[in-house]
């Protein structure tokens, strides 16, 4: 069984930098973009906050050397329910992103990722990845 099926991910995220980084500097735009995600959609105090309420994702880097960026799964269903709509939850996800980025960035999205994007994702993995779960604050 395909893991994005398993794990029912709602969205498809390319999160582009805009400029050439690390490989542990994208990791920290995007432990800023899930932190800034999370303290918006559900406040700033979020040990308090069941886990399974902080966004999911796994986000795989690509052309660090070029034009660094991630393609990412994402489960924004519970966002969407707090901001009232997909639309507005895709909405603050891009803000978050462009504040991560300090303004440097792009954000493209599309809903209901399938088995092509994973294969998309890591067409040139290269065994490194990004886990949201693993900036949570505890």
């Amino acid at each position: 069984m395909d893991w994005t099926a398993e794990k029912r991910f709602s969205h498809a995220l390319t999160l582009n930098t805009d400029r050439v980084v690390s490989a542990t500097s994208l990791g920290s735009i995007f432990k800023t973009f899930c932190l800034e995600f999370d303290r918006g959609t559900l406040g700033r105090n979020l040990t308090r906050v069941p886990q399974s309420n902080r966004l999911d994702a796994i986000a795989f880097p690509e052309k660090l050397s070029t034009n660094a960026h991630l393609h990412a799964f994402a489960d924004l269903k519970l966002a969407s329910t707090i901001k009232g709509s997909d639309a507005a939850a895709l909405e603050f996800a891009r803000v978050c992103w462009m504040k991560a980025t300090n303004g440097a960035g792009t954000f493209f999205q599309r809903p209901q990722p399938d088995g092509g994007w994973s294969g998309y994702c890591t067409k040139r993995f290269d065994g490194t990845y990004f886990f949201s779960q693993n900036y949570w604050p505890h």
